[in-house]
């Protein structure tokens, strides 16, 4: 956290109070090290309240393990102390084999509530498997923007005074009035957004719709959909997939599910999935 500085306003109209700059790049490594440079880094360099599990292992550094530090940094941020402190045994140990206790159970009155789409991307990114972690920076950023959002908090950039895209507005209303429901998935499969239809299709709240495709009723309609994620991903091509939906009453209805490679800021950052049902949609 020492190296995280809040600065003001470099330049003249920049209406933020402060802007994040982060200094002492001494402790970077390539993506692509020499086996002996990566034990360098982790018994010299390294911190090791911030050390990534495979780090600790020695083994290659790869963005999964700044996502982790990052995680680090948020859990410190939410609680005033990190996941794993004490002696250096004890932080080590930590990372390789105890689970991280939830924010939320560390914080005393009456500052106990964290959200919960705050709280699982957190948990998320300090996952010991570096698979299961955000896989980029912009996947945890946009994750963390929806949680905000389903929290009713506002990005800095909101409130300070910046005009909204007039396009962005009407995208946003669009997105949240079609009839079809849409989604955005992580490439681990984690429902990141819904618009309202599919909370409908789904029997869910706008603000549940998040945690693992699997665990939803497009799990049970689309049993392998985590795997399917994965293909278009890998291909990065459009994938359609046939689906049969039964309603309470127990009528079955068809359509598909059409999962595409979800992009943001040129970068691919999860799927993005629209679904489309055959016949009128009837009231549950």
């Amino acid at each position: 956290p020492e190296n995280v500085f809040l600065c003001g306003p470099m330049a003249v109209g920049d209406g933020r109070r402060n802007s994040v700059r982060l200094l002492d790049f001494g402790l970077a490594s390539r993506p692509l090290v020499d086996s002996r440079e990566v034990v360098a880094a982790t018994t010299v360099a390294g911190t090791p309240t911030y050390l990534a599990p495979e780090r600790i292992s020695a083994k290659a550094p790869t963005p999964a393990s700044d996502i982790y530090a990052l995680g680090v940094l948020f859990y410190e941020c939410l609680t005033g102390q990190p996941p794993f402190d004490g002696r250096l045994q004890d932080i080590i140990q930590g990372h390789l084999r105890r689970e991280p206790v939830p924010p939320s159970l560390r914080l005393a009155q009456p500052f106990e509530f964290i959200h919960r789409g705050v709280e699982q991307l957190i948990l998320r990114a300090l996952a010991k498997d570096p698979e299961s972690r955000p896989s980029s920076a912009g996947e945890f950023a946009f994750t963390l923007r929806q949680a905000m959002q389903a929290a009713g908090l506002l990005r800095h950039s909101d409130v300070s005074g910046q005009v909204t895209s007039p396009r962005a507005d009407l995208c946003e209303a669009l997105v949240d009035s079609a009839p079809l429901p849409m989604l955005i998935a992580s490439p681990t499969g984690e429902l990141l957004f819904g618009n309202p239809a599919l909370a409908q299709l789904l029997g869910m709240r706008s603000d549940e719709l998040h945690g693992k495709l699997n665990n939803t009723l497009l799990g049970k309609w689309c049993p392998r959909i985590e795997r399917d994620v994965r293909q278009v991903l890998s291909r990065q091509k459009a994938l359609r997939l046939p689906l049969t939906i039964e309603n309470s009453r127990g009528e079955s209805r068809g359509g598909w599910l059409t999962l595409a490679p979800y992009k943001r800021g040129g970068e691919i950052v999860g799927v993005c999935g629209v679904i489309a049902l055959l016949g009128e949609v009837s009231e549950e």
